[in-house]
């Protein structure tokens, strides 16, 4: 196992953890300690363990993003892997933000599912509007599920398969959300 990995590892334990205890506090149901990924998401699957996939990621502009949520596999209900984002270098308030799940594929050999969505970085320009606005988003608005980047298509379909929407690879413009929440 490499350095970087065991670091992503200790980081990605932390980020878990965080999410179970801000789950517990008597919040709003709607928040964003730990939730269910929608299958819209999945953009692919990588032929490799999820430390293999992660190390793919790491040499990509892709960050371990350690304060995000726990999100939940749509049809295992299993935790994620990992967190990854990369800021939009045209639309620097934005971000890409994927979890990858490790599973065994028909012949019981490792896989690593891939799931994308497009959102505006929680704390950047520094407001409550901004956190209000990654913390409970307004789907189809202001975090928009299946939306990824080339180069993860590009990484699906050099190591595994891309399932994604074509239409719904690159930046895209994000509405301010509305005063309801439609997760």
């Amino acid at each position: 196992m490499n350095q970087r990995y065991i670091m992503v590892r200790v980081k990605h334990r932390l980020r878990q953890s965080l999410g179970r205890f801000v789950h517990s506090l008597p919040l709003s149901n709607d928040f964003y300690g730990i939730y269910a990924l929608n299958s819209a998401e999945r953009v692919g699957t990588l032929a490799a363990t999820a430390e293999q996939a992660i190390d793919r990621l790491q040499s990509s502009p892709y960050q371990y993003n350690v304060v995000a949520a726990t999100k939940r596999h749509p049809e295992t209900d299993d935790s994620d892997d990992g967190s990854y984002r990369r800021v939009d270098p045209n639309n620097p308030d934005q971000q890409w933000h994927i979890h990858v799940f490790e599973r065994p594929d028909e012949q019981g050999g490792p896989v690593t599912e891939v799931f994308s969505h497009y959102e505006y970085r929680p704390l950047w320009p520094p407001s409550l509007r901004r956190s209000r606005e990654h913390y409970w988003p307004d789907y189809g608005a202001s975090y928009l599920q299946g939306q990824h980047c080339a180069m993860v298509s590009d990484l699906l379909e050099t190591h595994g398969t891309y399932t994604g929407d074509p239409d719904r690879c690159g930046s895209a413009s994000l509405a301010p959300p509305s005063t309801g929440d439609s997760r």
